[in-house]
């Protein structure tokens, strides 16, 4: 199979098009090089899209990003007074580098880490230089490549982030190297060789990814990290999952905690609370605290007293449901995803 056998639109924006899961994904599992240029980048956006990234690894691919840091006032007052610009954009980098808040978050920096590790990621850190004061490298532009030599070219607003995937309303316009954009395509290819190559870029400089930054996801490291949970062939939409089959180390069917996995104490007394009031009542949590997670615990806590149980998750759009599959899994529920 190759890219002409795959449906494309010329055109997706986020408001009609789930792009994760109409375009990144059967595109990359067809590649065998993935080149992105983009003004800001998040580990957590690289995890939404590894099902088509271990398609790359699958076809002994290559991954190339070029990113850009978020310089402060004090970075470009650093560099204009003569220190040395690496360790200010090392700096910058280490400043955004999202520290894991659970257990889960540990496991997919580990993956990026074996990314890494194994040559199947590189990542180089473009800027502009001092002169231009609050300039920015902001170009997005994505070029991917399959076994065949086909190529496409996507460019627009999106950035590789979460917020853009998801959240903000963002757009991609789609080219390919066997229509009569063939000529655009080409030169969108050089000109980001040129950059990853460091050749003469007048108003842009592009260094090597900071060792530092590759240890920080070394730290996460773990040599028995199970492949089988980003397989590019496993997709849950419309999935049925029976009971007793193994997801990782996790047998479906048997509602637990995962291994390794640890609550907060706040979660800890929203679920006793949850309990002592007869399992009702309502989990008002902010942003980032663990909504997710709480619930799942929750359910397991009163599993241990039902042992039958019929549990509906309801969200206001359908990417959400998607994001929760992955966490349901994890905790042994069967799902049944619509």
């Amino acid at each position: 199979m190759s890219f002409k056998d795959i449906h494309l639109l010329k055109y997706y924006k986020t408001y009609k098009n789930d792009i994760v899961k109409e375009f990144y994904i059967p595109v990359l599992q067809q590649a065998v090089l993935y080149q992105r240029a983009v003004g800001f980048f998040s580990s957590t956006a690289l995890i939404d899209l590894t099902k088509g990234i271990s398609g790359i690894i699958h076809n002994k691919g290559k991954i190339q990003f070029i990113v850009s840091p978020r310089l402060s006032e004090d970075d470009i007052e650093a560099i204009n007074r003569g220190y040395e610009k690496k360790k200010i954009i090392e700096g910058a980098l280490l400043r955004d580098f999202p520290e894991p808040e659970n257990f889960f978050q540990e496991e997919r920096l580990n993956y990026l880490a074996f990314l890494i590790e194994n040559n199947y990621l590189d990542i180089k850190v473009a800027f502009t230089p001092p002169s231009k004061e609050f300039g920015m490298y902001h170009e997005k532009v994505g070029i991917i490549t399959d076994a065949e030599g086909n190529k496409i070219v996507f460019t627009g607003s999106m950035n590789e982030t979460i917020n853009a995937f998801y959240n903000n309303s963002e757009s991609i316009v789609v080219f390919t190297s066997w229509d009569t954009s063939r000529d655009y395509v080409e030169e969108m290819r050089n000109d980001f060789e040129t950059m990853w190559n460091d050749a003469e870029e007048e108003g842009l400089e592009v260094i090597d990814f900071p060792d530092v930054l590759k240890e920080r996801f070394q730290v996460y490291r773990n040599p028995s990290l199970d492949h089988k949970q980003y397989d590019s062939n496993s997709s849950n939409s419309g999935m049925v999952c029976e009971p007793g089959v193994e997801y990782g180390k996790v047998k479906r069917g048997i509602p637990r905690i995962p291994e390794g996995f640890e609550f907060r104490d706040y979660q800890k007394d929203a679920i006793n609370n949850w309990k002592k009031n007869g399992y009702h009542g309502i989990f008002d949590m902010a942003t980032g605290t663990g909504k997710t997670y709480t619930g799942l615990g929750a359910v397991v806590k009163l599993y241990e007293e039902k042992k039958r149980l019929a549990i509906i998750i309801v969200c206001p759009y359908q990417h959400l449901v998607e994001q929760w599959v992955e966490d349901i899994l994890r905790f042994g529920y069967v799902c049944i995803m619509v």
